[in-house]
């Protein structure tokens, strides 16, 4: 479809999405490499020395809310990035249980992390099932629709306080923007939905005319 005929459609949902979604597709940085995995062992041992499970618990807790990451690729990745020389490892002996690997970033694998991170496009997408669902929001049943926005509500308070309890253990500028932005995110999409969720819920009524006219 062209960018014409979406700008002729734009008076629908439909159409502000389609053209939204043509132009970001058509965007040059779109075909650059993302940030991989690689890049982002390398990122997060540039604050120090790390287990593969320390690596794989931040990657968790700290990305996970941004950021897609297979953590079955964590392993395999560390274990690349030591055959190549980036990273150092030495095993550590524990008392019953069994060795555990440390891994070091070496000097080579902090030129990998400066090239890795100026390849990334550092892009910005939001995709949601909740959103979704909620463009089809006629056809469910609303106690449906209450159900969704009622988790949808208590999980942006559940991260909204985890960012909040994590301000303080910020490391750097970088961390504190990160943070901040995310507050401010997360906290509009709660303060969104408790003030329009009536609005929606009402206009689902059974007897709505949007519902009676839906073929």
């Amino acid at each position: 479809m062209s960018l014409a005929a979406l700008r002729c459609q734009s008076g629908s949902v439909w159409g502000g999405l389609g053209y939204a979604s043509l132009v970001y597709n058509a965007l040059p940085y779109r075909q650059s490499a993302s940030m991989d995995t690689r890049t982002l062992c390398l990122g997060i041992l540039g604050d120090g020395d790390a287990t593969g499970y320390e690596i794989k618990k931040f990657v968790e807790e700290r990305f996970g809310h941004f950021l897609e990451v297979s953590q079955s690729a964590i392993y395999p990745a560390l274990g690349e990035l030591h055959r190549e020389g980036l990273v150092s490892c030495r095993e550590v002996r524990q008392e019953g249980r069994p060795d555990k690997k440390v891994y070091r970033l070496t000097e080579a694998g902090r030129e990998a992390l400066l090239a890795g991170l100026e390849r990334s496009p550092g892009r910005h997408r939001v995709r949601s099932e909740f959103i979704a669902l909620l463009l089809f929001a006629r056809w469910l049943p609303p106690e449906r629709v209450s159900r969704l926005l009622d988790e949808r509500e208590a999980d942006f308070a559940r991260i909204l306080g985890y960012l909040r309890q994590c301000a303080d253990e910020a490391r750097g500028p970088g961390e504190r923007f990160v943070g901040g932005l995310g507050e401010a995110m997360v906290g509009a999409g709660l303060a969104y939905i408790r003030e329009h969720r009536a609005a929606l819920e009402q206009g689902l009524d059974p007897g709505d005319e949007e519902r009676e006219a839906a073929p």
